[in-house]
């Protein structure tokens, strides 16, 4: 719909006169008000002025105004002195100055009104808005309107005009009135804290990215009151502020958000995401090890049955640790003892794990050419095989991800109800940058399996990344509500509410968050 002019006035300056429309910049009607009710039947309450002195109703045409110039004591104005004070509505605002924008401090904003252009104003509004955003100037003058007197500026924005208008000098308190104590700030501090402001820059303001949550909150509880819902109502815990040291601080955040490199012990740890949050995590009970100590917990106990003596076995695995990479996949390798050797099947390759050298079983006749190598070739699980697709999908996933998603998925299609499975396909598309799949397979996973706090973590990463702020917390907060222990989602929430300019949420989840990850 349409906006409606509440005014029309004249903008000048000088010899020049611009006809211009006045609407309304902010839409107050759109806040949600109650109505005062008699408890007992429900009926509307009416206001009554009641006389202290008396203790009788007074009627409005009995009124009168008066300023306390004392306690108790009051000068009394009639109406025809109020009006006789009031400044006259001209109908114009006249401008009496130009001053740089960044001149004026932000504190002195108060209500803003668009301008348009009237009936022969569309030339001059024009070339009043390229001026001034060609100087980066705005306009200060006076405007009079209601009976009162206005300091308004007028500044230019990307598509018109804005008037503005500000708070004189005695309606400011200075900021010297407030008791701030002079605190060095040593330049390593200063370094760090300007590292996590550039970690968290943005371009420019997006208005769009911020909802009143509150709001929110009271009109979904106002429909369920109408639809005939029970409200349920969740006390929040009573917090204190925390003295924190500052440096420790900023170096947390910095290292959770990919500003400063982690300590060696700690990046080891950390997820391989430059995100500013936590990032997707595994399916629960999905052990994965490195290559090096997978190998020593599958292979150390069958060695030890086989009777290979236990020197052998120590020389073996080092000389394994060396040899092996890390992300060497795990399928189609075995490792067993032949006699009191200790033996690497890998593919169609054999090698003597405490040497290092290879071994090749041959067969035929070498009196008449037959003698050849033996291949042995590691069968692939058979489709039905749930478990073999899902361990495969695990060993796939550092070295050849494509392939750990390509298991998994086969093993969904063998055991739909595997939840495990489920949570590792999304994650890897996520982390492939196949965002929309990833909600898909997500989804899938809430609507056969339901929920999982792990799934939900999963999703509401997913959802952070897509800039789908609220369905992100929207899914923080429902794993939580099933494991109220998941630290890195009481992270997230953290970050996600300090984007959302709610500091008491933000500080709620983040010492849960300090707690936990202790």
């Amino acid at each position: 719909m349409a906006a409606r002019s509440i005014a029309s006035l004249t903008v000048s300056f000088g010899l020049v006169s611009i006809p211009v429309k006045l609407f309304s910049a902010t839409e107050a009607s759109r806040a949600i008000s109650f109505n005062m009710l008699h408890k007992g039947c429900g009926s509307r309450l009416k206001q009554q002025l009641l006389c202290v002195k008396e203790e009788i109703p007074v009627a409005r045409e009995d009124v009168v105004k008066g300023y306390e110039f004392s306690k108790d004591q009051y000068v009394v104005f009639t109406p025809e002195e109020l009006k006789a004070m009031e400044e006259a509505g001209t109908h114009m605002a006249e401008i009496t100055e130009f001053v740089p924008i960044e001149s004026i401090d932000p504190v002195y904003f108060d209500k803003a009104y668009y301008l348009a252009p009237d009936k022969g104003g569309a030339k001059p509004y024009a070339l009043l808005r390229k001026a001034l955003y060609e100087s980066d100037r705005c306009a200060l003058g006076r405007w009079a309107a209601r009976g009162k007197q206005y300091i308004v500026m007028i500044r230019p924005v990307e598509d018109g005009l804005v008037m503005q208008q500000l708070l004189y000098a005695d309606e400011v308190r200075s900021i010297k009135e407030i008791e701030i104590p002079q605190t060095e700030v040593k330049p390593a501090e200063l370094k760090l804290a300007q590292q996590l402001i550039e970690a968290q820059a943005s371009e420019k303001f997006d208005p769009a990215a911020y909802k009143d949550d509150v709001k929110a909150r009271i009109e979904t509880a106002i429909q369920k009151k109408v639809e005939g819902q029970e409200i349920t109502m969740t006390e929040e815990p009573a917090g204190g502020a925390q003295v924190i040291d500052l440096m420790e601080a900023l170096r947390a955040s910095l290292v959770k958000k990919g500003g400063v490199p982690a300590k060696a012990k700690e990046a080891q740890k950390a997820a391989p995401q430059a995100a500013t949050r936590k990032g997707p995590k595994r399916a629960r009970n999905t052990w994965l090890f490195s290559f090096q100590d997978l190998i020593l917990l599958r292979t150390a106990q069958a060695l030890a049955d086989a009777q290979v003596p236990q020197r052998r076995i120590t020389r073996s695995m080092k000389e394994l640790r060396r040899l092996l990479p890390e992300s060497m996949p795990l399928s189609g390798l075995s490792i067993g003892a032949v006699g009191d050797r200790v033996v690497v099947r890998e593919g169609a390759s054999r090698w003597q794990a405490e040497s290092g050298q290879y071994l090749l079983e041959f067969e035929g006749d070498p009196a008449n050419d037959s003698l050849k190598v033996v291949r042995h070739e590691t069968p692939a699980p058979t489709a039905d095989d749930a478990e073999a697709w899902y361990g495969r999908g695990v060993a796939f996933e550092e070295a050849n991800p494509e392939a750990a998603i390509e298991a998994y998925e086969r093993t969904i299609a063998a055991d739909p109800s595997r939840l495990d499975a489920r949570i590792n396909l999304g994650r890897l598309l996520h982390e492939s940058g196949r965002l929309v799949k990833a909600e898909q397979a997500y989804r899938e996973a809430l609507r056969t399996c339901g929920s999982d706090p792990v799934l939900l973590f999963n999703l509401g990463v997913l959802f952070d990344d897509m800039s789908h702020r609220y369905d992100a917390l929207q899914a923080y907060e429902a794993a939580l509500r099933i494991n109220p222990e998941l630290a890195d989602c009481h992270y997230n929430l953290a970050l996600i509410y300090e984007k959302l300019r709610r500091p008491k949420e933000a500080l709620r989840h983040m010492a849960q968050y300090r707690r936990l990850a202790k």
